[in-house]
């Protein structure tokens, strides 16, 4: 999605996972997992992580490059494709970014996260080059259930839909964050199930259309999981509604 940065169709070289961040002591930070996701098998690409002593993700090998992760206080440097410095808050939440995209900090992008409590409420971005934007979202029974963007020209609606008789785990779409960046934002009550997302163009109208009237494009996702006798995700399938191709992605774990 063009102005999605949490990309919610997985597709190849998309990584997101979540478990307890290990760091300095926070307060309300949920026990690390008895199980670590160290491999994730796709149909187009495998992803390969390493940990430290403290449960740490250190790198995530994709195949043709690596990220890597040092750990600095509440710090957190992630070097790859771009560099990334996060601060952490007292709940091991992510509350500040700082991206840089070339190799004297010239291009930049910052993010900022505010919360009310453990729940995420609103995110700032600010971009050296080019138009921020604002993320808010709306939560109910220990679920994110809206995310809405607004930018320069654009909106974005995102609704989720949870398996309400199923907690969240590693494994579930909406916690791979942590496992690419090292890194997360929500913490979900239960399992991602669906999103639907309603993305709304001002900036390339359609020309049949009266002026003023954006450019909309619709999609979906549904997303099935199964489980090991442990109760750790075996594998997860996104299906995008429309597309008889759906995608499965088995997980492989370290248990202590």
């Amino acid at each position: 999605m063009k102005n999605k940065q949490i990309r919610l169709l997985i597709i190849a070289g998309l990584s997101l996972l979540v478990f307890g961040f290990a760091g300095c002591k926070k307060n309300n930070v949920e026990e690390k997992p008895k199980c670590r996701v160290v491999k994730i098998t796709g149909p187009l690409s495998t992803e390969i992580f390493s940990y430290d002593a403290q449960g740490r993700i250190l790198s995530v090998n994709y195949g043709n490059f690596d990220e890597s992760f040092t750990y600095e206080g509440d710090s957190i440097i992630k070097q790859g494709t771009w560099k990334s410095v996060y601060a952490l808050n007292a709940n091991g939440l992510l509350a500040f970014e700082r991206r840089e995209y070339n190799s004297s900090g010239t291009e930049w992008e910052t993010r900022t996260y505010e919360y009310d409590g453990m729940q995420l409420k609103k995110l700032t971005a600010k971009k050296s080059h080019s138009e921020g934007f604002t993320r808010t979202y709306t939560w109910s029974n220990g679920n994110m259930m809206l995310e809405h963007t607004e930018g320069n020209l654009y909106t974005q609606d995102i609704a989720y839909e949870y398996y309400m008789d199923k907690p969240s785990r590693p494994g579930d779409v909406q916690s791979w964050d942590l496992l690419e960046n090292g890194v997360e934002t929500i913490r979900n009550k239960n399992l991602v199930k669906k999103y639907s997302s309603t993305f709304s163009d001002y900036r390339n109208p359609s020309p049949t259309d009266p002026p003023g009237t954006p450019t909309v494009e619709k999609e979906a996702d549904s997303y099935t999981y199964t489980f090991g006798g442990d109760g750790t995700i075996s594998s997860m399938t996104a299906s995008r509604e429309g597309n008889s191709n759906p995608s499965t992605y088995t997980y492989e774990y370290q248990c202590n």
